[in-house]
C-alpha cells in the first residue's frame, strides 16, 4: 500500500516524457493533413520519414509547408534536414 501523496504526472520524468511524446506526434500529425491538403494520401514512407524529424524540425516544415503550392518540395527538404 502507498503512503502519503503521489506526485501530479505532470511533475515526473515519466509525465513529461508522455507529454512531449504526445506534442510530437500532435505536430507530426498536423503537418501530414497540411501537406495532404496538398496532394492527396502521404506515402506510408513519407509519414515515416516525417515522423523521424525532431520538434524543432516538425515546425519548420510545418511553416514552410503551407506556403507551398504543392508538395514538390517535400523530398528536397526532408533530405536537407537528415530524413
Amino acid at each position: 500500500m502507498l503512503i502519503g501523496e503521489l506526485p501530479e504526472l505532470v511533475e515526473t520524468r515519466a509525465g513529461q516524457d508522455l507529454i512531449e511524446i504526445g506534442v510530437e506526434r500532435g505536430l507530426a500529425e498536423s503537418v501530414g493533413i497540411v501537406l495532404e491538403a496538398k496532394r492527396g494520401r502521404l506515402s506510408r514512407s513519407l509519414r515515416q520519414r516525417i515522423r523521424g524529424l525532431q520538434h524543432d524540425q516538425l515546425r519548420r516544415l510545418l511553416a514552410e509547408a503551407v506556403t507551398w503550392e504543392s508538395i514538390e518540395p517535400l523530398d528536397a527538404w526532408l533530405s536537407e534536414h537528415g530524413q
